[in-house]
Formats: structure tokens, sequence, C-alpha cells
């Protein structure tokens, strides 16, 4: 019978993993690591991380901003939330 050679690679892992599997193992969980944060931080982009409702600091935006637009159209919905949640009509000089 002829002997089969295995693949460099998958012999290299093994030996590597019999000679020293702490270190295989480390590799194997930093990279995972890695993958998991590049993933995450792809989501947070996404699905906009920058804009946070609850800030520590006053940010002043002019009206002619593109992202004052996004604002008013954010908070315009969360007031009409809010008046709908508590049973009150919403004051005239909030509609627009």
């Amino acid at each position: 019978m002829s002997h089969v050679k295995p693949k460099p690679s998958i012999s290299l892992f093994k030996q590597l993993w019999n000679d020293w599997p702490e270190l295989v193992g480390s590799h194997f969980m930093g990279t995972l690591g890695l993958l998991l944060c590049g993933g995450s931080l792809l989501l947070y982009y996404k699905k906009d991380g920058d804009f946070r409702k609850h800030k520590l600091e006053y940010t002043v935006i002019r009206d002619d901003d593109c992202m004052a637009d996004k604002y008013k159209k954010i908070y315009k919905e969360l007031d009409k939330a809010y008046y709908k949640k508590i049973g009150v009509e919403m004051p005239d000089d909030c509609k627009e």
C-alpha cells in the first residue's frame, strides 16, 4: 500500500497542536476576538452609532447642517410617542 502524505498545512497544525496547545489555542481565541470586534464595530456604525439621545454635553447644530433634519425628525417622533403614551394631546407649538 502506498502512504498518503497529509497536506502541509494540516500536518503543521497537528504538530503545533501537539507541541504547544496553549499557543495554538491563544492564537485561535485572539483571532476570534478580533473578528468579533470588527463585526460589532461594523454593526455599530451601520446602525448610526454616533447618535446618542442622552449626552453629557450639548452640541449646537445650525439649521443648514445636514444633521439638523435628522435630529428634527427623530425628536418629533419621540415627542409624538411621548404624548401618546401619557394620553395628553400634543401642544400646538410642538406639532408644526
